[in-house]
């Protein structure tokens, strides 16, 4: 018993001097990440221009809205319909219904042309079970959709109006400039003597006409030297540029101002509203045999999933893509991650599958620890695997390590135009972070990147994302057995033209969405994760750019399923 307490005072003081050398560490570390200076390069880039419209129109097509004279020219939720094409007697599980949508604006007449974002839905009594439908655009006022029967029982199919075609031009109208009218980033220059604020973007209004000295003599430029990402700062009068400290943003109410007085984002009016009212399904259980799906991995499955990507069944995602796993314990999750380096580069859609298993009292992930260590220290069990040291900002370059099943997970955000702020270190480009991943059996990388660029011309997102694939491709070309995945965007719910978040609303998303994954799909070795779909369907879907934590779980285990097909 001696031996025993003996043993376990060692290990305590042990664990305190780590934490203590960590935390030294860390703040020699930190100090020295601030005292860096940033070089800035010279201005070779090209700035992005609403003329780039050719590069979105190769990936992205949208019917364009006819100019509208008065409100009852607009599509009306209340007056358009929807109904069943070729009704059934007896729908069955694993069926497919077609439904046509005609869209009328506030006079009851049919509109003549597309471009009215709709959502389709079927969702069970409980809500418990849910799938999307594939809306197709006629381009003249009427829609079809596709709804795959997955779940048999009660169901209940409704349209919802998500935008009229006239509000989709206006957020088009919105993201057609050179920067952002709903954005503006402020620059803290700080040498040690002096500290002064610049405005920082992709673009700055005063850089319009100017000449190549004008630009070297009032900007500073910190475009990355290789992708030519831009990222320009007015030069301080006092202080150097490459004494770059941190970058803050500030939201202007410039782009809800437009959006306000187009008088097309309306809750209950015109902006997500219910067309008529839901259509009441009996499905019938099936006795045929349910079509088997391959595993989830490459090359057995597409790199890109169907449309839509799966469904909800009792509250589970099932993926049409591929004989996706259930990871029934978190015990089971820690087998699939043993031995493995896992990088989630991103956003914060991507940390949530981070922080899902990193912070104590979150799920746990190893189940291997017989010793008395787990208890002694109060954790639950299984909970062993933590960051190197404390960090002082959620963005910042993170690495959380389980020595027992040699388990390594890392995050870093993306870089620059990046709304939380901070200091240029905690914003690597992505790009960079992909060629110094050494990679091999064992490595998996997912990426995510676009919330933080909806605001921008789409050509900023494009541009982006081809830089991101040329860093994947290299990495395949020198490690062909590491694992890269995409994972797509979250649906939003952003309707609050006075709040903080303005604007972000999800056609936006579901435009950079649809780019996203034309993209991966001309890009051989990249796994298209679809969330799209997850988000859309499921009960919880929030009020805000984060899903709910039973969505981040579904959306891991379909993750995991690539990892771990068998």
């Amino acid at each position: 018993m001696r031996k025993l307490l003996k043993n376990k005072k060692a290990c305590c003081v042990l664990l305190l001097v780590i934490a203590a050398c960590n935390v030294l560490l860390l703040g020699i570390g930190m100090k020295n990440s601030s005292a860096k200076k940033f070089p800035q390069q010279p201005f070779v880039f090209s700035p992005i221009s609403p003329e780039k419209s050719s590069i979105v129109t190769k990936y992205f097509r949208w019917p364009q809205a006819k100019p509208f004279i008065q409100d009852s020219d607009v599509t009306n939720p209340f007056h358009t319909s929807f109904s069943m094409l070729h009704p059934a007697d007896k729908h069955k599980k694993g069926d497919r219904i077609a439904v046509k949508i005609t869209a009328r604006n506030g006079r009851g007449e049919m509109k003549t042309f597309g471009g009215d974002y709709f959502r389709v839905l079927l969702t069970s009594n409980d809500l418990l079970n849910g799938v999307t439908g594939d809306v197709i655009d006629h381009e003249n006022g009427s829609y079809t959709v596709y709804v795959p029967l997955p779940f048999d029982g009660e169901g209940h199919l409704k349209v919802i109006l998500i935008h009229p075609s006239e509000s989709v031009q206006v957020l088009r109208k919105v993201t057609s400039s050179k920067g952002s009218p709903g954005l503006i980033f402020s620059g803290l220059f700080d040498d040690g003597k002096w500290q002064e604020r610049a405005e920082c973007n992709v673009w700055l209004h005063t850089m319009e006409g100017a000449t190549e000295p004008e630009l070297r003599a009032n900007y500073c430029n910190f475009s990355h030297a290789t992708m030519g990402e831009p990222w320009i700062c007015e030069k301080p009068s006092q202080v150097p540029c490459s004494f770059i400290k941190t970058y803050e943003v500030a939201r202007t109410y410039d782009a809800a101002d437009i959006l306000r007085e187009s008088g097309l984002f309306r809750k209950g009016v015109n902006l997500r509203v219910m067309v008529g009212q839901p259509i009441k399904l009996e499905i019938f259980p099936s006795h045929a045999t349910n079509q088997k799906l391959a595993p989830c991995r490459l090359p057995e499955v597409d790199s890109l999933p169907p449309r839509p990507g799966g469904y909800f069944f009792k509250d589970e995602w099932n993926s049409f893509h591929c004989r996706a796993r259930h990871f029934a314990t978190s015990q089971d999750e820690a087998s699939c991650l043993e031995g493995k380096t896992i990088y989630f580069l991103g956003d914060s859609t991507i940390r949530q599958w981070y922080s899902y298993y990193v912070p104590l009292g979150l799920p746990s992930l190893i189940p291997k620890l017989k010793s008395g260590l787990s208890s002694f220290l109060g954790l639950k069990p299984g909970v062993a695997i933590w960051e190197k040291g404390p960090v002082t900002n959620l963005w910042e370059p993170r690495q959380a390590t389980d020595p027992i099943n040699n388990i390594t997970l890392h995050f870093s955000a993306h870089g620059p135009p990046l709304q939380n702020g901070g200091s240029p270190y905690t914003m690597p480009y992505i790009a960079d972070r992909l060629d110094g991943v050494k990679g091999g059996a064992g490595t998996a990388v997912v990426v995510t990147i676009g919330p933080h660029l909806l605001l921008f011309h789409p050509s900023v997102f494009i541009t982006r994302l081809r830089g991101i694939l040329r860093a994947m491709r290299r990495l395949l070309e020198r490690a062909p057995s590491t694992q890269i995945f995409f994972k797509g965007f979250n649906v939003y719910k952003m309707d609050d033209l006075g709040s903080n978040q303005c604007c972000l609303f999800d056609w936006l998303a579901y435009r950079l969405d649809s780019i996203a994954r034309r993209m991966i799909g001309d890009t051989q070795g990249v796994i298209y994760l679809d969330a799209w779909d997850m988000s859309a369907s499921h009960h919880s879907t929030p009020n805000g750019l984060h899903t709910q934590a039973h969505v981040v779980r579904n959306e891991l285990q379909l993750f995991l399923s690539f990892l771990c097909p068998k």
